[in-house]
């Protein structure tokens, strides 16, 4: 199969704003990764246009209510801390200052 037929076949992708892959991938994945990228100085045009996109289409706002480092609790950790949590499962106590 040619690089050109496997993308005719395959390109079924989204036919409405509705669709699943709008409604879940971005508020479930596209705002985390825009959120890890944020926190750590990687411009990422293309992540908040989509997400801009897909919010005025659907008249939602992705940014506030889809997944990111905010509201899974983790905003306030470094680097390290979030690595060492996806390494050990371990969440670090939040400090006051």
């Amino acid at each position: 199969m040619t690089v050109q037929e496997f993308a005719k076949t395959s390109s079924k992708g989204p036919f409405n704003m509705q669709d699943r892959y709008v409604t879940e991938d971005i508020p479930m994945g596209t705002t985390l990764s825009l959120s890890l990228g944020q926190k750590f100085g990687v411009s990422m045009p293309t992540y908040e246009c989509i997400i801009h996109l897909a919010s005025i289409v659907n008249e939602r706002d992705y940014f506030t209510e889809g997944r990111n480092l905010r509201n899974l609790g983790f905003d306030h950790y470094s680097q390290e801390d979030l690595e060492n949590y996806l390494h050990t499962g371990q969440k670090i106590k939040k400090t006051l200052v």
